[in-house]
């Protein structure tokens, strides 16, 4: 095996170097205290580095959380508005969302606003609820 690896050293252009392969390592120096020394600091980093990387995803989370919550406020906020202004309406949602262009793949953010009317409305009653929750981009 070691034989068959100092021969590939050519293949790699490593011609003029010496493989030394040593086994064991003169178990007698091996220190124990060293090495459990040595597993506790790998340890240590790679949950720290774990740690590091849910804390990220803990953020993230925690900022769509708040998205989250400005909707449904948004949605509260619209209500008594809307129960006024709109009747017929009997549930109602906001939301962002993205829509994506089929032509080129491109998303953009829209507010998406959900009603449920008590009876099916007519396309002139849709309309005017549309312009009336129609907001211009500021």
């Amino acid at each position: 095996m070691i034989e068959h690896a100092r021969q590939k050293l050519v293949q790699y252009k490593l011609q003029n170097v010496n493989l030394i392969v040593q086994q064991g390592l003169g178990q007698e120096n091996i220190d124990v205290n060293e090495l459990k020394s040595m597993l506790m600091q790998d340890l240590y980093k790679d949950s720290e580095e774990v740690l590091r990387i849910q804390a990220i995803q803990i953020d993230s989370l925690k900022r769509n959380l708040e998205l989250y919550k400005t909707y449904d406020k948004l949605t509260l906020e619209l209500l008594p508005e809307i129960n006024v202004l709109f009747p017929s309406i009997e549930e109602a949602s906001c939301s962002h969302t993205y829509i994506m262009h089929t032509g080129n793949q491109h998303s953009d953010t829209v507010m998406l606003v959900y009603l449920k009317s008590k009876e099916v409305m007519a396309n002139e009653e849709q309309k005017n609820y549309r312009n009336g929750l129609r907001q211009e981009p500021t």
